[in-house]
C-alpha cells in the first residue's frame, strides 16, 4: 500500500466535481496539491475550502488545451512544490448530440481538451519521473471508453484515446525498466451530479452501468485503488466490466438499444424550462427563459435573448445559458440584459458554441456574467451592444 503523506500532486479540473472531491481526499492524506482549472470563480472557492481543511494549496487558472500555459504552469508547480510526484489528468469537456447534427468544431474541441491536453501535461513531467524512477500519472477516462453511448461520438472517441494512451505509456516505462513509474486509467460511470447531471441511460443501459451517486465515489477509487494500491485500471461501478464482455457476445441492435439515452438526457441541471430543441430560420429564437440548455439555433434573427426572466429565489443565477449551439444568426448569438431586479443578479454562460453570427457572440448590458468553457468563433461586432469579454 503506497503512502501519500507529503506527496506533491497536480489535479487538472480540480475546482469542481471529481477533481475537487479528489483534492479533498489528497489533503486528508497530507499531500501538497496544485489545482489547475478554467473557472476562476470555482477555483477561488475550492482553494478557500481546501486551505481551511489544512491543505497546502496552489491554485491557477489554466486552459489545459493551451500548450504554452501548461508549460508555464508546469514550471510554476515545480517551483511551488519542489517536484511533481503525482499528476491527475481529470479535466474534461463534453458536447452531446448526434455527430452529424453538430459542427465539427465541437468534436475538435473535445479532442483538444480530453486528449491533446494530456500530451502537454504528461510530457512536462514524465521524463523527470522516468529519470528518478518514481511517479504516478492518473488519467480519468470514462465508462464510455468501455461501452459506447450514442450521442457522445467525439467524447467517446477521446476517452478511448485516453485509455489507449495510458496503457501504452504504462508498457513503455515497463520496457524501460522503470518499475517505480505508475499509470492508472480511471473509468467512471454515469454520475448523477455535475457535468452529466440529467443524463440517464434507459433501463437496459442502467443494468450494465448503474448510476454513481456522487463524485466522491470516483475520488475514493482514484485515491484508494489507483494511488494507494497502484492499480492500472479503476472501473466504477464494477458492472461496467460486464459491458466489456457483452460487446463480444450481444448483438449490435441490443447494444445500441442499451446505450440509447433516456429523454431526460436533454434536461438541464435544474429542471430546465426548455427541452433540447433545434430551431432553424427563426426570428428571436429563444427569449425570456430562465434556463436554456441543449438548444441548437441556426439562421435566426437573434439566437438566444434573455430579458427579465421570472427567477425563483432558490436559483443560483438569474439566468443559465448552457450547452447550446448557435450559428448564422443575423444580429448575434447570446444577448442578456436587465436579467432581474432581485438577487441573484448573475448570469451563467457555460459550455456554449457560438459561431458565424452577424452580431457579437455574447452581448449584454447589466448584471454579472460568469463566462466559462465556451467556444466563440468568427463573430462580427454589433455597434449598439456591449460585448462581454
Amino acid at each position: 500500500m503506497e503512502q501519500l503523506q507529503g506527496k506533491k500532486v497536480i489535479v487538472t479540473g480540480g475546482a469542481m466535481g471529481i477533481g475537487l472531491a479528489t483534492c479533498r481526499r489528497l489533503v486528508r492524506e497530507g499531500c501538497d496539491v496544485t489545482i489547475w482549472d478554467l473557472s476562476e470563480k470555482e477555483l477561488q472557492t475550492a482553494e478557500k475550502e481546501l486551505t481551511e481543511m489544512g491543505g497546502n494549496i496552489f491554485a491557477y487558472v489554466c486552459d489545459i488545451s493551451d500548450k504554452d500555459r501548461v508549460h508555464e504552469l508546469a514550471a510554476t508547480a515545480k517551483k511551488d512544490m519542489g517536484q511533481v510526484d503525482i499528476l491527475i489528468n481529470n479535466a474534461g469537456f463534453v458536447r452531446h448530440g448526434m455527430f452529424w447534427e453538430q459542427p465539427v468544431e465541437n468534436a475538435v474541441k473535445q479532442m483538444d481538451v480530453n486528449v491533446n491536453a494530456l500530451f502537454y501535461s504528461i510530457h512536462e513531467f514524465l521524463s523527470e519521473m522516468v529519470e528518478r524512477d518514481s511517479g504516478h500519472i492518473v488519467n480519468v477516462s470514462s465508462g464510455v471508453a468501455i461501452s459506447s453511448a450514442p450521442g457522445l461520438a467525439a467524447y467517446t472517441t477521446s476517452k478511448w484515446a485516453v485509455w489507449g494512451l495510458t496503457d501504452v505509456l504504462r508498457l513503455e516505462v515497463m520496457t524501460a525498466g522503470k518499475k517505480g513509474v505508475k499509470f492508472t486509467s480511471v473509468h467512471p460511470g454515469n454520475i448523477v451530479t455535475g457535468m452529466f447531471e440529467g443524463f440517464a441511460l434507459n433501463m437496459l443501459g442502467r443494468l450494465f452501468a448503474p448510476p454513481v451517486k456522487d463524485h466522491d465515489v470516483i475520488a475514493k477509487g482514484i485515491v484508494e485503488k489507483g494511488l494507494k494500491k497502484q492499480r492500472h485500471l479503476v472501473v466504477i461501478p464494477w458492472q461496467i466490466y460486464i459491458a466489456m464482455i457483452a460487446r463480444g457476445l450481444v448483438p449490435n441492435f441490443i447494444l445500441a438499444r442499451k446505450s440509447k439515452p433516456d429523454p431526460t438526457w436533454y434536461r438541464s441541471r435544474k429542471s430546465s424550462n426548455l427541452p433540447n430543441v433545434t430551431i432553424l430560420n427563426g426570428g428571436v429564437s429563444v427569449r425570456n427563459a430562465g434556463k436554456v440548455f441543449g438548444v441548437t439555433v441556426n439562421n435566426a434573427g437573434l439566437g438566444i435573448s434573455i430579458a427579465s426572466p421570472l427567477t425563483p429565489p432558490t436559483w443560483d443565477y438569474a439566468a443559465e445559458i448552457t450547452c447550446n449551439t448557435i450559428s448564422d444568426s443575423q444580429f448575434g448569438g447570446i444577448d442578456v440584459h436587465n436579467t432581474t431586479t432581485r438577487a441573484p443578479q448573475e448570469t451563467l454562460i457555460d459550455y456554449n458554441h457560438v459561431f458565424k453570427n452577424g452580431g457579437p457572440a455574447l452581448g449584454g448590458d447589466s448584471g454579472t456574467f460568469w463566462v466559462n468553457h465556451n467556444l466563440f468563433q468568427n463573430q462580427q461586432q454589433a455597434p449598439n451592444r456591449k460585448t462581454i469579454p
